[in-house]
């Protein structure tokens, strides 16, 4: 194990020469993949030894501390090897394995800045409530690591075998890998074409003085049309990774919704995969676009891309991009989510209302008040659906109501009265209410946004999110917090063990991993 330490210590010549034979100095030939899986092997052999002496007793920190050597190898091996803690039987029993080379994929960029959106996103109002949402989202989680590392291999599996993947869905895939990429470069993009419109366009009067004309200067329109060609690859590239990340998720979710499978978690992911990766059947093929054309997203990227070819024509086009930072940045996302979806329906019906107020309002004024409604010398009322338009886009925006677009009437008289009432009321029920309930469901929702984060990250800094047990206990009685959630306790370790249970045979199997199968198969967890 020592001759192992020395050797396994060098990072960089295991990323670097993978598959390779090296002659030593003492001429023995040394193979790093299998030295590699070898040495996992030794450390994992080693923590169990450690976890447990002679009696049984779990092993204090102070023990391991001493061996110093074995906990600088640890450090390397870390990343490789993972653990979590199980229960068989009333007895705690910590479960080491072997960390999938799908680990590969989980480093990217996008995995890892979508850590924490992930755990907030998980439901809290109970410790089974939430591992059982936890389980259930982070199969999704483990469908995008295996599909983006089949990809990256440009293999498939059918039957249980390894197939190589047809280079027209290779090229699909990859370009997938790169779908945040492709929508990062689209906007700021789009930011600096809206900058240069700003800067530089300019209308200007024809020679007959019988209208105007939209001008800009040679330079500006270059930079234009350079920048308008490559927003419109990237947009193109866009939908091409949409198509490949993001439909592959809804298909697979659509998949398993009308599809039977056996009870083996794996061999349902296993036979998802071979068929998100096009080797489908025309049934399934109908599926596949079925799923594409009920997905919003996609005519959203079809309008995208209109906008950015008109954009070459007509850069004015280049405004609709911006509508971009609505899906690119969460609050905005969740806001609208908040608004349109869970209060959208009481959204729609507080609009409702107030059109039917604006139109009741709008038969009195026409009935009785329709010589008010004049704008320089203009009869703005001369029929019941004129009146409406006009009380719907001027009384509503104005601030006092329609008292602000209509003539003062002569005082003392019993048809002031009538408009004192009809104005009043007006102001009172459309201007202060209605607007009032409007802007509250808006707050309210945003407040609710917050108040969901707050609580969210409280209970992540606090919390154990598995056992649920309070921080100061590990810092009390354990090895801290910290230790806690990120060895013992790893959620993401969770995760890399049920990537071992999928990418390991069943037959090769330890009793503790048949165990834990077992149990997820039957989702008791």
């Amino acid at each position: 194990l020592l001759i192992l330490t020395q050797h396994l210590e060098k990072a960089d010549i295991l990323n670097n020469m993978q598959g390779l034979n090296t002659i030593c100095s003492d001429g023995s030939i040394f193979n790093y993949p299998a030295l590699f899986e070898l040495g996992k092997s030794q450390f994992i052999l080693f923590k169990k030894l450690t976890d447990l002496d002679s009696t049984g007793r779990i092993a204090s920190q102070k023990e391991l501390d001493s061996w110093s050597w074995f906990l600088n190898l640890g450090d390397f091996m870390n990343r490789y090897v993972g653990s979590i803690e199980i229960v068989i039987k009333g007895d705690l029993e910590r479960l080491y394995f072997k960390k999938p080379e799908l680990y590969e994929v989980w480093e990217r960029s996008d995995y890892q800045t979508g850590k924490d959106a992930f755990l907030y996103s998980i439901r809290r109002d109970g410790d089974y409530e939430r591992i059982e949402d936890f389980y259930d989202k982070v199969q999704e989680l483990i469908f995008r690591i295996e599909r983006d590392y089949s990809i990256l291999h440009s293999y498939t599996m059918v039957n249980g075998e390894k197939k190589p993947l047809p280079y027209y869905q290779a090229i699909i895939g990859r370009i997938g890998l790169f779908y945040n990429k492709c929508r990062d470069y689209t906007w700021y993009l789009a930011i600096v074409m809206n900058i240069v419109l700003i800067s530089s366009y300019f209308s200007a009067p024809f020679p007959d003085h019988s209208g105007r004309t939209l001008q800009m200067n040679f330079i500006s329109r270059v930079i234009l049309y350079v920048l308008g060609s490559m927003h419109l690859l990237f947009s193109i590239l866009r939908i091409i990774g949409f198509i490949g990340s993001k439909i592959s998720v809804r298909y697979r979710e659509a998949l398993l919704d009308e599809s039977e499978y056996s009870a083996s978690g794996k061999r349902k992911r296993r036979a998802v995969i071979a068929h998100d990766v096009h080797q489908l059947s025309h049934v399934h093929w109908k599926l596949y676009f079925s799923v594409l054309f009920r997905t919003g997203g996609f005519y959203y990227m079809l309008i995208y891309i209109a906008f950015s070819a008109g954009g070459i024509a007509q850069p004015l086009c280049y405004f609709f991009h911006l509508v971009d930072a609505l899906l690119r940045f969460r609050l905005l996302r969740e806001l609208l989510e908040m608004v349109f979806g869970k209060n959208g329906k009481i959204l729609l019906q507080t609009a409702t209302l107030g059109v039917i107020n604006v139109y009741i309002y709008s038969v009195f004024a026409f009935w009785f008040f329709q010589n008010d409604i004049i704008d320089n010398g203009i009869y703005n009322c001369q029929n019941l659906g004129q009146c409406f338009i006009y009380s719907l886009n001027y009384g509503y925006r104005a601030g006092g109501g329609m008292a602000d677009v209509m003539n003062a009437p002569i005082a003392g008289s019993g048809y002031a009265a009538g408009r004192f009432f009809f104005d009043l009321t007006y102001f009172l029920l459309i201007i202060v209410i209605l607007t009032a309930i409007i802007s509250g469901i808006v707050i309210d929702a945003f407040g609710a946004i917050r108040d969901a984060h707050t609580e969210a990250v409280e209970f992540l800094a606090s919390k154990c999110f598995l056992c649920g047990l309070e921080s100061g206990n590990f810092e009390r009685h354990g090895h801290g917090f910290l230790k806690h959630i990120f060895v013992e306790h790893s959620v993401w370790n969770v995760m890399f063990f049920l990537l071992h249970l999928n990418d390991t045979k069943e037959s090769d199997y330890t009793a503790q991993e048949a165990y834990v199968a077992s149990m997820v198969a039957r989702r008791d967890l």
